[in-house]
C-alpha cells in the first residue's frame, strides 16, 4: 500500500497539471535561458487547490536529486510567484499581492543561498554554473514585464526588501573566481553565502576592500535580534545608490554573457580603479571619522562572536 501511494504522489506531481513542477524538471538550452517569457500562473491563490500546489512544490524540492537541480527549481517556483501576481484582478490584488510578492523574494533568495554556497564551495561545474546564473538573471529581470499597478498594494518595506534580494541575485550572477578561504572566513564570521557574493560585488564595484568595508558602521539588528548588513545604507556611506550598483551589476553580466569575460573596467577595480560612476563615493568615504569605523568593527566583531555562541 505504501508503495502505491508513493508512487501515486510522484504521478501526481507530473501529470495533474501543477505548472511549477513539470516545467522545473525540463532541460533548457542556452537560448531559451536568455530569453525572458512570462511563465504560466497555473493554480492561483484564490484557489481551493492552491495549497496543494505548494505542497506539491515542497515535495519536488525534497526529490530533487542534486543541489543544482534544487537551484533551479527554486528560481522555477520565484519566476511562477510573479505570474500569478502579474494574472490576477484588482481584487485579487488586494488580498493577495503582498503575500505573493513577498514569497517571489523569500524564493528568488533561497537560490540565491544555494547557489552562492555551491560555488563557494566549487561543487558546481563552469557550464552548470553559467546556465543556472543566467536563470537567477532572468528571474530578477523578469519583474520588468510586471504592470505597475501591480504593486500597488506591496507595502514599500517589502518592496525594498524584495529589490535587497534582487541586488544580491545581480552579485551572484556576476560573480566568479572568490577565494575559497575568504568565503570561508566569511561564512566563519556569520555572514550568509548570498550577503558575501553581494559584498565582493560591492567591493568591486567601489575599489574598496571586503574587510575594508565591514568597518563601516552600516550593521542592523533583524527580527531575531541577529546582526545583519544595511545594503542600503552600505551603498549610501559609498556615496552610491543601489539603483547604480544593480545597473554596474547587470553591465558586467551581460558582457560576460556575450563576450565570455568579464568587461575592462571590472579588471580595473581588482587593482583599486575607482569605477567613474563611483567617484562622488570617495568624498563621502574621505570624510567619515574614525568613531564610524570603530562601530562598523564592533558590530562586526559582535556579529562574529554570536554566531559562534549560536553554533556551540
Amino acid at each position: 500500500m505504501k508503495k502505491m501511494i508513493v508512487s501515486v504522489t510522484i504521478a501526481g506531481i507530473t501529470t495533474l497539471g501543477f505548472g511549477s513542477v513539470a516545467s522545473a524538471s525540463e532541460t533548457i538550452d542556452t537560448e531559451s535561458v536568455n530569453k525572458i517569457e512570462m511563465p504560466s500562473a497555473g493554480i492561483k491563490p484564490d484557489s481551493k487547490l492552491y495549497g496543494i500546489d505548494k505542497l506539491f512544490e515542497k515535495l519536488s524540492l525534497a526529490l530533487s536529486m542534486s543541489e543544482e537541480g534544487k537551484t533551479e527549481k527554486l528560481i522555477d517556483f520565484a519566476e511562477e510567484r510573479l505570474a500569478e501576481l502579474n494574472e490576477m484582478d484588482e481584487s485579487e490584488l488586494k488580498e493577495f499581492a503582498e503575500s505573493i510578492y513577498e514569497d517571489y523574494g523569500i524564493t528568488l533568495d533561497q537560490a540565491n543561498e544555494v547557489l552562492a554556497r555551491l560555488m563557494s564551495e566549487g561543487k558546481i561545474s563552469e557550464d552548470q554554473l553559467a546556465n543556472i546564473q543566467s536563470k537567477l538573471e532572468n528571474a530578477s529581470d523578469l519583474e520588468e514585464d510586471i504592470e505597475s499597478d501591480k504593486l500597488e498594494n506591496v507595502p514599500d518595506n517589502v518592496k525594498d526588501k524584495v529589490q535587497e534580494i534582487k541586488s544580491k541575485a545581480y552579485a551572484i550572477a556576476i560573480a566568479s573566481g572568490m577565494d575559497s578561504e575568504t568565503a570561508k572566513d566569511l561564512k566563519d564570521r556569520g555572514f550568509g553565502y548570498g550577503e558575501i557574493f553581494k559584498l565582493q560585488g560591492i567591493a568591486n564595484l567601489s575599489g574598496i576592500s571586503v574587510d575594508e568595508l565591514l568597518t563601516l558602521d552600516v550593521f542592523e539588528e533583524d527580527e531575531d535580534g541577529e546582526q545583519t548588513i544595511d545594503f542600503g545604507k552600505l551603498t549610501k556611506e559609498l556615496g552610491l545608490s543601489m539603483k547604480d550598483v544593480m545597473s554596474q551589476f547587470k553591465e558586467i553580466r551581460t558582457s560576460m554573457r556575450n563576450n565570455g569575460s568579464r568587461p575592462d573596467f571590472v579588471d580595473g577595480m581588482s587593482k583599486g580603479q575607482r569605477p567613474d560612476f563611483a567617484g562622488n563615493g570617495e568624498k563621502g568615504r574621505d570624510s567619515r571619522t574614525e568613531t564610524t569605523r570603530k562601530e562598523g568593527r564592533e558590530y562586526s566583531e559582535d556579529r562574529s562572536e554570536q554566531k559562534g555562541m549560536n553554533r556551540k
